[in-house]
């Protein structure tokens, strides 16, 4: 939707690839007193696979959003419908994409002015 209206001034498009998985991650603060480093590292296989999977995302003709298998069996079956199995059936990918929201992107929008 960004990128239609990147696209109608002449911008550059932004690809992203969007990974979800499920299970346990730890989450530690990283740094030490008086540093001004004070950040929030995840870690764990989780935080690996759902990396692993958001680089897949959008690349080589794969769709936006990539998730696990045991994200994907957990989805209502009208949410599975919107996914589809890659090849080796190691994840699940879809392009997940509001209509509506689309053709109100679409639509100039009137702020007031005259």
């Amino acid at each position: 939707m960004m990128n239609w209206r990147f696209q109608k001034k002449g911008y550059a498009s932004i690809d992203v690839g969007i990974g979800i998985d499920y299970g346990r991650a730890l989450m530690i603060k990283a740094g030490y007193n008086g540093s001004g480093i004070n950040d929030v590292v995840w870690m764990g296989d989780v935080v690996n696979q759902a990396s692993a999977l958001c680089s897949k995302g959008n690349k080589d003709s794969n769709k936006e959003i990539q998730i696990s298998p045991v994200i994907y069996q957990n989805l209502k079956k009208e949410n599975q419908d919107l996914f589809y199995s890659v090849l080796f059936g190691d994840r699940y990918e879809g392009n997940l994409v509001n209509v509506t929201r689309t053709y109100a992107l679409m639509t100039p929008i009137n702020f007031g002015r005259r």
